[in-house]
């Protein structure tokens, strides 16, 4: 009896380093899948056709030619700003907006950056505080609601 047991335990050990052995051989050239954040990080907005021309020009440089030049200066404006905030210089981002009117077409951009600072110290408060003036159906709006749920 106790060799057909010693037996058993032989066979069961050799199914399992069989086994063992096929899984490593399946898992040879596997990469494991980058966290969803470095995903998202490599993601380029799209412009939309259906969005305002202001918006569009943001993501899509191919559209700028069709502003004004004072529109054009403005979204040059809204485009600095965004680097300033990617580069850790919030203050000087606020600066940059000064210029862009209440009643711009870029006023919900400058509502959505000085809501982006806050939100890039944690302060969630003061995000929303700026970003519920934002109008609905635009991309700040959305962008906003977007990292406000996040």
């Amino acid at each position: 009896m106790g060799s057909k047991k010693q037996s058993d335990q032989k066979r069961r050990q050799a199914e399992l380093a069989r086994r063992r052995k096929n899984r490593l051989h399946s898992l040879e050239g596997w990469q494991p899948r980058p966290p969803a954040e470095a995903e998202l990080l490599d993601l380029a907005p799209i412009a939309s056709p259906d969005e305002p021309g202001e918006d569009r020009a943001l993501f899509d440089p191919a559209a700028r030619h069709a502003l004004s030049a004072d529109l054009q200066g403005e979204l040059a404006l809204v485009l600095e700003a965004f680097d300033l905030c990617a580069r850790g210089e919030p203050h000087a981002a606020l600066d940059r907006l000064t210029a862009i009117a209440r009643k711009s077409p870029y006023a919900d951009w400058r509502l959505f950056i000085r809501g982006l600072v806050p939100f890039q110290r944690g302060d969630r408060a003061a995000a929303r505080e700026a970003w519920h003036r934002l109008e609905a159906g635009r991309r700040p709006a959305r962008i906003a609601t977007t990292l406000d749920r996040a």
